[in-house]
């Protein structure tokens, strides 16, 4: 759990630097390489019979108000590890990016959702801040494709990523989410 957390974390820092480079720059970023970042890549297959899976359908236990609560501490207590893995380099983010962004934060919203939130340090015109930002969807699509099969392999729970992006003022210029 604790290797695949700081893996995740190590992905998640990665998406937050494309993001953080790409957002008002004119040249396009590269998402993290899935295979080195991605910690849910599948392994290769066993030759232990017993490390093999079975196809054959597995019962559940049914749904009850008690189990829906251990799984949402399960996966909120997973999301929080990520982040708190994330902390030392969120810190080196911020100093590496001071010339754009106030702030960068990654925080949970819920118990599934890890949000990126970049507040920018100069105010842009909404309009050409969303534009700039519209010419991205395709990244953020691309990263959310490799940050949430590694989250919900860190034990996070129906994974969630959001992307915000906040004017010098706080206001919001774009807010994008990824299941």
């Amino acid at each position: 759990m604790i290797k695949k957390t700081r893996s995740l974390a190590v992905a998640v820092l990665l998406a937050g630097a494309v993001f953080g480079l790409s957002a008002c720059g004119s040249t396009p970023a590269t998402p993290p390489p899935a295979a080195s970042s991605n910690p849910a890549a599948p392994a290769a297959a066993s030759s232990n019979p017993a490390a093999q899976t079975s196809s054959a359908p597995v019962a559940s236990a049914p749904s009850t108000p008690a189990n829906d609560t251990q799984a949402n501490d399960s996966s909120a207590a997973a999301l929080q590890a990520i982040i708190t893995a994330a902390e030392p380099s969120i810190a080196s983010l911020k100093k590496s990016d001071a010339s754009t962004y106030a702030d960068i934060k990654l925080t949970a919203e819920g118990d599934n959702t890890l949000a990126y939130t970049f507040q920018f340090k100069k105010q842009l015109p909404q309009a050409a801040g969303k534009t700039a930002l519209d010419t991205q969807k395709s990244t953020f699509q691309t990263t959310a494709n490799t940050v949430l099969p590694a989250m919900a392999s860190a034990g996070v729970t129906n994974p969630v990523v959001k992307f915000v992006f906040l004017n010098a003022d706080g206001s919001t210029i774009e807010s994008l989410s990824f299941k």
